[in-house]
């Protein structure tokens, strides 16, 4: 298996798990609201959590945007490279 492939799959694993967390804080907030089982603090420790979580992937993701431009960024100075070399072997 290719390790984009196991990327992929680690990364739509864990954004199941993420929503599944979300809609599990959601549920005792709605059960908090109406009288419910959690204590507050544990809502807040969950909230942080899932800020935490959602902090990480997107640096991630943002990191992995960075690099894909960073490596674009060097293919277009090579064909910049080409290009203007081809233009001065035409000219001659």
């Amino acid at each position: 298996m290719k390790k984009e492939n196991i990327t992929q799959i680690f990364w739509i694993i864990w954004t199941a798990l993420w929503i599944l967390f979300a809609l599990f804080i959601a549920y005792q907030i709605l059960v908090k609201v109406f009288g419910g089982s959690w204590i507050s603090e544990a809502l807040t420790i969950a909230l942080l959590s899932a800020n935490l979580i959602t902090t990480i992937q997107l640096i991630q993701k943002t990191a992995r945007i960075e690099s894909d431009v960073h490596h674009l960024s060097r293919k277009v100075d090579e064909i910049d490279q080409n290009l203007k070399e081809h233009i001065k072997e035409s000219k001659h």
